[in-house]
């Protein structure tokens, strides 16, 4: 790289009122692992290595691998690992900048302390959570942690479900919409950012017009290049002016110091021993199973998923509760098997085992999820009544244990009952049940942080629609969103049927 190509850019950021936002790029240097590390270092903990290259082959987000792990886990100790870490050159360079009066604020999406572990950078304005972002104050500089902190760890926003939910959602997005607009900051310098998040922080950026706000926007790459493109070109800042920067990152650090400060950046790169923190005690037999084999079953691989359950089922050590959870995953990959074939197929044995295990441990939770399932299996041979009364069976036994999400998941299913029974009979009545059970679930959806079967229920919604000619705009719209929420997931099989069932609607007239 030459200095003189970045003159300009480097020029810009010295100008003042600059703004700073970066990602998880920037503390790989500090010994801070990347999400595919700790990914590994989970699977290996769990004894589970034997799947880490279909899982990473699934691009499976992040935040939704927590969000099974946490259901089955204590992941407390391993978020200790953003406690480590020795301030890096980026951090360094931070330092410099503040002190010269160039920067005005910093928004991370990290939960590390590398900013705060600086030597003699004192900032008085740090908000962690989304009640203290509204203390942005534009007489100081703020440093706004988006997605929380390690040092506490109730706001760390780590799972799908924290980040989605409605009311944590509107105090990222102000600010958000304050950092990128409304405080007027001249340039915004953007590094270490994968641009991932696309649940809570890119539609936002993406939904922002009219920013005075420059972004120069750095891309890191491998290989020493340096390629300059116009900010409108990107995908997430197409609203905004500025510059879109191929690089190496560490190289570009290095520039800024040395035409800023005039001296070369202090450059360490740190480690520490992560493995300590993937220790997670007394995983019970079983668990390791549960967990990857969801995930797999998520995401539509449902022989990978039946390979993990029925293997888990050898092992002579699992307990009467995990064997019976297997049982109740089993009958729902069957039938997502046999959906298309002949649900008939579906070994009756296995939901019957889980029955006389969950009733043996007075389980009314357990009992509710398969009675949920074989409700499933009753509706797929289009056994409608008798579909109904198993979905209400299981809704009784979520009742007895106050379970809202389970409950409003049991409408979903009713919902699609109804629907089903209406394409075939066209009985107005059974459409106006379906309308009923899907808006009486999507109160409870809309607003849970539960994207997953939010992504189902708006399908629904968009087939329910779709059987009206007059309603297609509707109908496009739920499906739509249900795409994007699936593809967010990481559900490959939700986009693909929304998809299928968008090209039957636009080829109608």
């Amino acid at each position: 790289m030459i200095n003189k190509n970045l003159t300009s850019i480097i020029d810009d950021i010295i100008k003042g009122n600059l703004g700073l936002f970066f990602g998880a790029g920037v503390s790989i240097n500090s010994g801070i692992p990347t999400t595919n590390i700790i990914l590994k270092k989970i699977l290996s903990a769990l004894n589970m290595s034997i799947y880490s290259k279909q899982l990473i082959a699934l691009n499976y987000p992040f935040e939704s691998f927590m969000e099974e792990l946490s259901l089955h886990l204590d992941i407390d100790n391993f978020l200790n690992i953003f406690l480590e870490g020795q301030p890096n050159h980026f951090n360094f360079l931070v330092k410099k900048l503040i002190d010269k009066g160039i920067v005005k604020n910093l928004m991370t999406t990290n939960f590390d302390l590398l900013i705060e572990k600086t030597p003699d950078l004192n900032l008085n304005n740090i908000l962690v959570d989304e009640k203290s972002f509204r203390n942005i104050d534009d007489n100081t500089i703020n440093y706004i942690k988006i997605h929380g902190c390690a040092s506490k760890k109730n706001t760390i926003r780590t799972t799908m479900s924290q980040i989605f939910k409605k009311q944590l959602r509107e105090g990222r997005s102000n600010a958000i919409n304050y950092f990128f607009k409304e405080s007027n900051i001249k340039n915004i310098l953007v590094l270490g950012y994968s641009c991932s998040d696309n649940i809570d922080i890119t539609p936002i950026i993406k939904n922002i017009s009219g920013s005075k706000s420059q972004i120069i926007f750095i891309e890191h790459s491998d290989k020493n290049i340096l390629k300059v493109f116009n900010i409108n070109k990107h995908i997430l800042f197409n609203n905004f002016q500025g510059k879109w920067i191929k690089c190496n990152t560490d190289t570009f650090l290095e520039e800024c110091y040395d035409k800023i400060f005039g001296v070369s950046i202090p450059y360490k790169i740190s480690k520490f021993d992560i493995d300590k923190y993937f220790d997670f005690k007394n995983i019970k037999v079983g668990i390791p199973e549960l967990i990857l084999g969801n995930i797999f079953f998520k995401n539509s691989k449902f022989d990978i998923s039946k390979v993990i359950y029925e293997k888990a089922l050898l092992s002579n050590k699992l307990e009467k509760k995990e064997k019976a959870d297997i049982y109740t995953q089993l009958t729902e990959v069957y039938y997502n098997i046999y959906l298309n074939d002949d649900l008939k197929k579906v070994p009756d044995y296995i939901y019957n085992l889980a029955i006389d295990l969950y009733e043996e441990l007075k389980d009314n939770y357990g009992l509710g999820q398969i009675f949920n399932h074989i409700g499933h299996i009753k509706s797929g041979l289009k056994l409608y009544d008798e579909a109904e009364k198993t979905y209400n069976l299981a809704e009784s036994y979520f009742k007895k244990v106050n379970n809202k999400y389970r409950i409003a998941q049991i409408l979903i299913n009713k919902g699609h009952v109804y629907l089903t029974k209406y394409e075939n009979t066209k009985n107005q009545v059974d459409f106006e049940k379906s309308k009923d059970f899907f808006y009486k679930s999507d109160k409870y959806f809309r607003n849970s942080g539960y994207i997953f079967e939010f992504a189902i229920l708006l399908y629904n919604r968009g087939c329910l629609w779709a059987v009206k000619p007059k309603s297609k705009r509707l109908a496009l719209k739920y499906l739509e969103e249900s795409k994007r929420y699936s593809f967010i997931i990481g559900d490959q099989e939700g986009v693909k049927l929304c998809k299928e069932k968008i090209k039957e609607l636009n080829s109608t007239k």
